[in-house]
């Protein structure tokens, strides 16, 4: 079965959005970002831009983020979610992480838009 849906519909059902879970902790996050996203975006030293993916280094040259251009997929290194679980008070990163790491590459980068976020192991 297919369905025909709106390019409107399209939009909304694309665009990363909180789940049912975490929606009473998104003004928890409007408070914090204009301090974490700063200090995420410090943590990039460079990147690599190929044909279809942007991917972004810390100092020790570990790999961040990857991502993919064509579909706005956002991958981030799952060892940051070990990390910022433990430094950081329960549960912002738990709730917050992937918003986190979508606003620092569309800081970094504003002409893309990061339309889903995951952690994953990069090995």
């Amino acid at each position: 079965m297919k369905y025909l849906i709106t390019e409107s519909q399209f939009q909304l059902i694309s665009e990363l959005e909180r789940t049912w879970r975490d929606f009473e902790y998104e003004e928890q996050y409007e408070k914090i970002k204009n301090k974490l996203i700063p200090y995420f975006v410090n943590k990039v030293e460079s990147y690599d831009d190929n044909v279809n993916r942007i991917t972004l280094f810390d100092s020790e040259n570990k790999l961040i983020l990857v991502f993919y251009t064509g579909s706005g997929e956002l991958f981030y290194n799952r060892e940051l979610d070990k990390l910022y679980y433990k430094l950081l008070p329960h549960p912002l990163w738990l709730v917050h992480g992937k918003y986190i790491m979508s606003d620092v590459f569309e800081q970094l980068f504003p002409d893309y838009k990061v339309l889903s976020s995951k952690s994953v192991g990069f090995s």
